[in-house]
């Protein structure tokens, strides 16, 4: 059992089914009181920021499909932080922090 887990950018890249099936193992690893956190690309605020105008179309693509720098570097699935943070609820954990950086979500969550 862990006491703590971190997913940096991990479900990005996995697919919807197969990122929630990832998370409900790892999130099973942990030990009570133990914590878990995502960290991942947001949808809505890259979605904000393009029609904003902060992002252009390039730079839009690459933010939400990845860079195609090599064929795992693809982009298979979008989360927003409230999304996450349903998703750590549904199996039972209590959110402790959420965060918002640029267009990064944080969230923490901790096994009851």
């Amino acid at each position: 059992e862990c006491e703590e887990i971190i997913i940096n950018h991990v479900c990005d890249f996995l697919e919807m089914q197969d990122a929630l099936s990832a998370i409900k193992h790892w999130s099973g690893k942990l030990r009570h009181k133990g914590s878990i956190t995502l960290i991942g690309s947001d949808a809505y605020e890259i979605c904000k920021a393009f029609l904003n105008g902060e992002l252009n179309i390039l730079e839009f693509n690459q933010q939400m499909h990845g860079e195609f720098s090599a064929p795992w570097d693809v982009k298979m699935s979008h989360f927003t932080m409230e999304a996450a943070c349903e998703a750590l609820a549904a199996l039972g954990l209590e959110i402790s922090t959420k965060r918002l950086h640029k267009y990064n979500y944080t969230v923490k969550a901790v096994r009851p």
